[in-house]
């Protein structure tokens, strides 16, 4: 089987396990929002937000260098994987550490056991982070996205049950623990490997020095994405952040996973042709227009039915996070196209663009979020918009340098997915969009929205359909 093949059939098929993940995260979340309080949220926003903070700093990313390396051997994999279980130890230290300054510069004392329990996640991860690389590097995606499914929904569970039994913004802090536990059984029961009792520093230099590159790139990445969950997080008091940092686990997350599974598909199969530009930007174009497909639906849908949809599944103590959803939707659909260049410039060995692009996002968001926490949240969803606006600007440019796109090639590639949200939006006027909709007829309008963009596409993007149709049609018929 070809390289272009196996990425578009892994790509599709992940996708199949990946929207089974999506389904099972949004009713738990949705269960969850019903069980806890906006304040929840927003105190397991901060926890979330600085944990990942300080990883940054003390972790490397030893598994990327797996899947860049063509060759690794035992001894390079071992040491890597006992180094993680440094790096772990040590970031749960400083996490644990730190904790009461953290709650002293938010002004909330229920941090400190919160942030202590939390880090106790980084001495769990690295029990299956070396397993999952290598699943990644041979292209076993399906297996990872079963296993995914599998963690997710079983430590959803156990959050749900702890919220149900009253532990309170405690719930969330042991689903994040039952995540990392259950993707330990599932990685370590898909890919039989034991380290062996070896730690040499010498054969794994070159390895070390790319990831050092990449944790550059993943740093700034870090940044820009969660700098303003850092200066809202300070600026509005715990509830209201409470609506912007459950908006940004409702939309983020769900569009992240699509283009974070092409992603993932893509950097190792690039890297495999990075001296080919030319067939790096015929992969690029065909991802975004897939990922298009399957994301703008979501977006157009969650901007219009915003209200009915928040009232219907969360509950009237969360009404004001509509409005918030309908901003933040064009921010998702933004970052769904952009973040393909994560799998590019690594492919081609230049991970220090992604650290360049990733300093003036960060300043840019920065700005943006500040300005517009002085004017509340929905000041602070609509600076956040503009600016990512202009960044996806500036990042197009960029990648264009590198892989000699145009931008019609662009446009024509997005003209499927675009022409079909175009027409749900005008679905949705026809319909009377001030109706005060049961959720019967919720149900209704909705499928009759994905029936009207489906059609659309097929009669946009048939031969794109086709294309991977034929591809998956061996794997439906064995």
């Amino acid at each position: 089987m070809s390289l272009g093949r196996k990425v578009i059939k892994s790509g599709i098929w992940l996708q199949v396990a990946n929207f089974l993940q999506l389904g099972a995260n949004f009713v738990i979340t949705a269960i969850l929002a019903r069980l806890l309080t906006p304040e929840d949220f927003g105190l397991i926003g901060i926890v979330t937000v600085y944990t990942v903070f300080i990883t940054t700093f003390t972790t490397v990313g030893l598994g990327t260098s797996i899947i860049q390396k063509q060759e690794v051997n035992q001894r390079q994999i071992s040491t890597l994987y006992w180094l993680n279980f440094i790096l772990g130890f040590f970031s749960t230290v400083v996490v644990a550490g730190t904790a009461k300054w953290v709650a002293l510069f938010y002004g909330y004392p229920e941090l400190v056991p919160l942030l202590i329990i939390v880090s106790l996640n980084f001495l769990i991860s690295p029990f299956y982070q070396i397993h999952r690389k290598m699943l990644e590097k041979e292209l076993r995606f399906p297996t990872t996205a079963k296993i995914g499914v599998f963690s997710t929904v079983m430590s959803g569970l156990a959050g749900i049950t702890c919220a149900y039994l009253g532990f309170g913004v405690y719930s969330l802090v042991f689903q994040s623990l039952a995540l990392n536990i259950f993707n330990v059984l599932g990685f370590r029961w898909a890919f039989h490997w034991h380290p062996h009792n070896s730690f040499a520093l010498k054969p794994v230099k070159e390895m070390i020095y790319f990831s050092i590159k990449m944790k550059g790139a993943q740093l700034s990445r870090y940044f820009e994405r969660n700098i303003d969950l850092f200066i809202l997080g300070k600026l509005l008091p715990s509830q209201i952040f409470g609506f912007y940092a459950l908006a940004n686990r409702i939309i983020y997350f769900p569009i992240r996973r699509v283009s974070y599974t092409f992603t993932a598909i893509l950097f190792p199969s690039f890297s495999k042709i990075q001296d080919d530009i030319d067939r790096i930007k015929k992969g690029y174009l065909k991802t975004i227009q897939i990922i298009a497909i399957f994301t703008l639906p979501f977006v157009f849908i969650l901007a219009l039915y915003a209200r009915p949809l928040v009232l219907f599944i969360l509950g009237e103590q969360w009404l004001p996070l509509h409005k918030i959803i309908f901003i933040l939707s064009g921010v998702g659909a933004i970052q769904a196209i952009e973040h393909i260049s994560v799998a590019i410039y690594p492919a081609i060995n230049r991970p220090e663009v992604i650290l360049k692009l990733g300093i003036i996002r960060t300043v840019i968001t920065g700005i943006g979020a500040f300005i517009g926490g002085l004017y509340g949240l929905i000041g602070a969803a609509v600076a956040i918009l503009l600016a990512k606006s202009i960044l996806f600007i500036i990042s197009m440019i960029w990648l264009k340098y590198y892989i000699k796109f145009t931008f019609f090639e662009i446009f024509k590639s997005l003209s499927g997915p675009l022409i079909g949200g175009a027409i749900v939006i005008i679905t949705f006027f026809s319909i009377n969009p001030n109706l005060e909709l049961t959720s019967f007829e919720l149900m209704i309008v909705l499928a009759l929205s994905l029936l009207v963009y489906s059609v659309s596409i097929l009669l946009t993007n048939y031969k794109d359909l086709k294309y991977i149709f034929l591809r998956l049609k061996p794997k439906m018929n064995p």
